[in-house]
């Protein structure tokens, strides 16, 4: 996977927890948010963390697993945690990984959050077909 540019990083990190609140409130109202506080939760491509702390605050899941294929948005993530709570809750993974390339076992997430990086994982209509 290609890095992202400066403006690349800007552009998907201005999202804010509002905006991801709103998102929240959409899907729970359509009956697509199966999310609760034992679930387990993988976020791909999170970012500077703005969606997982929002997912973290509303639900607190049983475990949430923030991760980014580039370690500097992980550094970013993980201040944008300390700040909100003080410190990176327990429930709270923060690694850096390839989406693509993922080293947990099938069948341990309940949830599996991908907000706009399937771009990022080559062919994505096959990436959609296979779901």
């Amino acid at each position: 996977m290609a890095e992202m540019s400066r403006f690349e990083k800007w552009l998907i990190n201005r999202r804010g927890p509002r905006s991801f609140r709103r998102l929240l409130d959409r899907l729970a109202r359509a009956g697509q948010l199966p999310m609760g506080n034992a679930s387990r939760v993988l976020e791909l491509g999170a970012g500077n963390g703005a969606l997982s702390i929002v997912i973290q605050e509303r639900f607190q899941p049983a475990g949430i697993w923030v991760t980014d294929y580039d370690g500097a948005q992980v550094v970013v993530a993980r201040r944008n945690f300390e700040a909100h709570f003080g410190n990176v809750p327990p429930s709270v993974t923060l690694e850096e990984g390839d989406g693509t390339h993922l080293a947990y076992p099938d069948h341990v997430f309940d949830v599996v959050i991908a907000h706009y990086v399937l771009h990022h994982f080559g062919d994505s209509h096959a990436i959609v077909r296979g779901l």
